[in-house]
């Protein structure tokens, strides 16, 4: 069995358990018209985009979650979801602040 996968099927969240989870992650993360978490991050060279991307790949694959992202000049969007219920679950927005927790030893600075 792989001790990454997770342990409970993901639930997909109230309106309310959506808003106290925002509220706790913050702001900077936007839930998108189609339920999804969103992020732009900002960088000030191409070297530490790509050292965020990378660190925050590892843990993407660990945790077997689905994002899309894009890169445009120095600026990466992300955006989080579970697959298996179209929208959020509780995981996503753990690993959004995961994602934060990560950035923060990056230089630049956040857009949004």
């Amino acid at each position: 069995m792989d001790d990454h996968l997770p342990l409970k099927k993901p639930m997909l969240l109230s309106k309310k358990e959506l808003e106290n989870l925002h509220l706790e992650l913050g702001k900077s993360w936007k839930i998108t018209s189609d339920n999804h978490l969103e992020k732009a991050f900002l960088f000030g060279n191409i070297k530490d985009l790509f050292s965020f991307t990378e660190e925050a790949a590892k843990q993407i694959e660990e945790e077997h979650h689905e994002l899309d992202f894009s890169i445009k000049n120095h600026e990466l969007v992300i955006s989080l979801y579970t697959k298996s219920i179209n929208g959020l679950a509780e995981d996503d927005f753990l690993l959004a602040a995961k994602m934060d927790a990560i950035y923060t030893g990056n230089t630049g600075e956040v857009s949004g």
